[in-house]
């Protein structure tokens, strides 16, 4: 039979070497955890910037390719471009398109500046950096569109070429 004084500390020494252990282990799977977030964070914003101006970028073409008229005004490096555009129903309607600063934030904008087409989500907070637009050929345009993520500091280009179809009778 064995004697009881022997064992009375067993319970205490085991919990002083178990406890440490166990905070170190969570502390570890707390840690990859935040890391595991943080990474989220950085690729749902990446996501978003890449998001955000190719919906931009397919917004200004579509207008673009059914304008009747197109007038670029350079501001430094970056444009504005004016289209004349034509609905169904024959009513003839205007799209300007331009960089405005709103909060900080440089966004891509439809009319007066109160129709943004980049730069509302907060998670990717996107910043256009350029806007340009010139002209290759008689009815060929070129666009470029450029922004980065204020998250994840991540920049996205892009560029296309666009083809207005003449106005008819001219």
């Amino acid at each position: 039979m064995r004697r009881p004084e022997c064992h009375a500390g067993f319970a205490a020494c085991t919990l002083l070497v178990s406890l440490p252990l166990l905070a170190l282990l969570f502390s570890g799977v707390a840690m990859t955890a935040l890391w595991g977030l943080q990474h989220y964070v950085v690729v749902l914003s990446d996501l978003e910037l890449h998001q955000e101006m190719t919906f931009a970028l397919q917004q200004v073409q579509a207008n673009l390719q059914a304008a009747r008229q197109v007038t670029i005004s350079s501001v430094g490096r970056n444009n504005s471009i004016e289209c004349q555009v034509a609905n169904a129903q024959g009513k003839s309607g205007c799209h300007k398109y331009f960089l405005n600063q709103v909060d900080g934030i440089v966004k891509l904008v439809d009319y007066d500046g109160h129709h943004p087409l980049t730069g509302d989500h907060m998670l990717a907070s996107v910043t256009m950096d350029v806007f340009h637009c010139r002209r290759r050929s008689t009815n060929l345009y070129e666009i470029e569109l450029r922004g980065h993520s204020r998250t994840s500091g991540h920049a996205y280009t892009l560029r296309t070429l666009v083809y207005v179809r003449p106005p008819e009778g001219g």
